[in-house]
């Protein structure tokens, strides 16, 4: 896992570049820090910002790269759209020798896209990441589409308003007709329209899909997904520093990749005693 400014590094774009990339869809980030607001990214999310940078430079507009992207092209296939698109550069657009030159640059690097990932960039991921011991080995379970109903929080964070807004949810929760007592679920994403840094937190039950819900209540709908489980325990403080554990060494050294787009979890089942120091919860992270 590299911190934004370390795949900025890599793949020779600013800071800025991939936060507008991240907030038009192009390409998020793996995995935001909901505690520092620090994003991101995998070496396995280079192959794809070289097909933006190559197809930005041949003159489509990002919205025609989303579309491109979307398509899934393959590699043999998006060689020869940038070749035909080079074509007509080199015969409408002779004059402009200095973009020509940065197509062939970016192109060179998509040949070269059956190399490994750190012969492509010239860095292995132990270069910018102090790896450690595997201190946690996840569980790994795939859990059907199931809807949660709860409170809804937008922001950073930073003045602990998740845990004030469990309170509220835990004094409404006879409202929620659940369908599975057992069980409380936050339900973390981060939706498009949202300020830079800004996620989504839902506090709540899993319930049926047609149940109502409450007045000052939301529905999410979760896909059937897979995930990597891990525990937390002990108390509130370090459940950033496990968060941070789980992004930057434990999936990395399971040989695991965070889902693009997926939505983690917090579980909370008998074991949890409200981060007590004997206090368990579960950390349901999506998975490839």
């Amino acid at each position: 896992m590299l911190k934004i400014g370390d795949f900025a590094a890599l793949s020779r774009v600013t800071v800025k570049t991939l936060r507008h990339y991240a907030e038009i869809g192009l390409l998020k980030p793996v995995w935001t820090d909901r505690f520092t607001g620090y994003r991101y990214y995998s070496m396995e999310q280079l192959p794809r910002l070289h097909r933006i940078l190559a197809l930005k430079d041949l003159g489509f507009t990002l919205d025609q790269v989303g579309e491109l992207l979307d398509e899934n092209l393959t590699i043999e296939q998006l060689h020869s759209i940038l070749c035909r698109k080079k074509t007509e550069l080199e015969a409408r657009l002779r004059a402009e020798q200095n973009r020509l030159e940065l197509v062939a640059a970016r192109l060179k690097l998509i040949e070269q896209e059956g190399l490994a990932s750190n012969q492509r960039a010239g860095v292995h991921p132990s270069d910018v990441i102090d790896r450690k011991e595997i201190a946690m080995q996840p569980k790994i379970v795939v859990r059907p589409a199931f809807s949660v109903v709860g409170l809804c929080y937008h922001g950073k964070n930073q003045n602990q308003e998740i845990a004030a807004m469990w309170g509220q949810f835990n004094q409404r929760a006879g409202e929620v007709k659940s369908n599975n007592a057992a069980e409380a679920f936050g339900v973390c994403s981060m939706p498009a329209g949202l300020p830079e840094g800004h996620f989504e937190y839902v506090a709540g039950f899993q319930v049926a899909e047609d149940t109502p819900v409450p007045e000052g209540m939301v529905k999410r709908s979760l896909p059937e997904t897979k995930y990597a489980v891990f525990e937390h325990v002990g108390p509130l403080a370090t459940l950033g520093e496990t968060y941070r554990n789980i992004y930057q060494t434990w999936l990395p050294q399971a040989g695991l990749q965070p889902a693009e787009n997926g939505m983690d979890m917090e579980v909370y089942d008998d074991r949890f005693k409200d981060f007590a120091p004997d206090s368990v919860m579960y950390l349901y992270i999506p998975v490839k």
